[in-house]
């Protein structure tokens, strides 16, 4: 009896849309198609599977079409691995953390496929203000005050932002006082200039008589340690943006502080590299670079993690006034408890004696303070 093992590939092709106008606008279009494994060698030829999609009737070109992910079912699970430039997709990460640095995979079900989604990939996060009278039923997601709203200000916000050779998607999120505010996200699977994205949003803005505030993540590059650094140790961090704009950071505990120069943290590089020289619980948290350009935030945000020392809450001595005088027929049991603080840091209690302390003291202990 033959086994067949079934493979899933997932495609991402990009279509430009010829409208009444001369500028091309875009649409990116997610596929999956199913197939025996011995049969994926043979896709050659990209029109070919083109044919058998069918984009809203409208006629369109092809701009390109990418494998993004491959997967393979074996009985009740699925073994998927990213292609090319593409990375696991933040639903993957969430839902399957263990996933999210890894080459492959694997789910316990064959009804769920992983995606992949483009290394380039950009976020803009945006805020639309409106001259207009706030109506209650926008802060209803259900409402149909809501739906209609959404749908007429993403329309006109993909009409101009579409023409990004990469546009992916655009959706109205919420809707906020303050006349009337209407957040966005939108997500671009190219790069592009702070000066593009500037000139399309101000078309917009024109076309609805609107105000636009914008924040990109994706086209700022940080480097950060992915593990817990060195107590006291030297770090360096940096963030790489392709235009020339000065940079600034902050740190965010409780609260968001700037990161300036002093005597513990140095700056250079026009704001894009910052120095530690000595790491300690101050230093350690959510760390965002930002380049301004265009009005346009670009920003990026990485954890920082410190193996910190524990502070000692209390010390304990049994007896508390030992007689360290050396003699060899006396032998007396001496303990030293040290108590600290409940934290969520794992600690190794090492014994480090000096001359007649290693016979005098027999044991160490470390609890943690209630």
């Amino acid at each position: 009896m033959k086994t067949v093992m079934l493979v899933v590939l997932c495609f991402l092709g990009l279509f430009s849309i010829q409208g009444s106008t001369a500028i091309e606008s875009y649409a990116a279009y997610y596929a999956e198609l199913v197939m025996e494994s011995s049969d994926v060698p043979y896709i050659t030829d990209e029109q070919k599977i083109v044919d058998l999609i069918t984009v809203d009737l409208i006629p369109v070109t092809l701009a390109y079409l990418n494998i993004t992910t491959e997967c393979r079912i074996v009985g009740d699970k699925t073994n998927c691995t990213c292609k090319g430039d593409y990375i696991w997709s933040n639903d993957v990460c969430r839902s399957h953390s263990a996933c999210c640095n890894m080459d492959h995979c694997i789910t316990q079900t064959s009804n769920y496929t992983p995606m992949c989604t483009p290394k380039s990939r950009v976020t803009v996060i945006g805020s639309l203000t409106l001259q207009e009278i706030f109506d209650p039923d926008l802060a209803d997601n259900s409402s149909e005050t809501f739906q209609s709203k959404s749908i007429y200000l993403a329309t006109s916000l993909k009409k101009t932002f579409s023409e990004f050779s990469g546009f992916d998607s655009l959706v109205i999120t919420q809707f906020r006082k303050g006349s009337v505010i209407a957040d966005f996200e939108m997500i671009v699977n190219v790069h592009f200039t702070s000066s593009e994205l500037a000139m399309k949003t101000r078309a917009i803005e024109e076309y609805l008589n609107a105000s636009i505030a914008l924040q990109t993540i994706g086209l700022v590059i940080m480097k950060i340690p992915e593990v817990p650094v060195c107590f006291a140790s030297e770090q360096t961090l940096s963030c790489e943006f392709k235009e020339a704009v000065d940079g600034m950071w902050t740190l965010t505990k409780e609260t968001i502080n700037e990161i300036v120069n002093g005597s513990e943290v140095s700056i250079r590089g026009q704001g894009s590299i910052i120095t530690l020289h000595r790491t300690s619980d101050h230093w350690k948290g959510t760390y965002t670079c930002a380049f301004l350009a265009d009005k346009i935030y670009h920003k990026a945000s990485g954890d920082l993690d410190i193996a910190l020392l524990p502070e000692i809450v209390n010390k304990f001595y049994e007896p508390q006034f030992p007689d360290c005088i050396p003699d060899d027929q006396l032998r007396l049991i001496a303990k030293i408890t040290y108590e600290i603080e409940n934290e969520k840091e794992h600690y190794i209690v090492a014994k480090v004696f000096k001359t007649t302390a290693q016979k005098l003291i027999q044991q160490m202990i470390l609890t943690i303070a209630s």
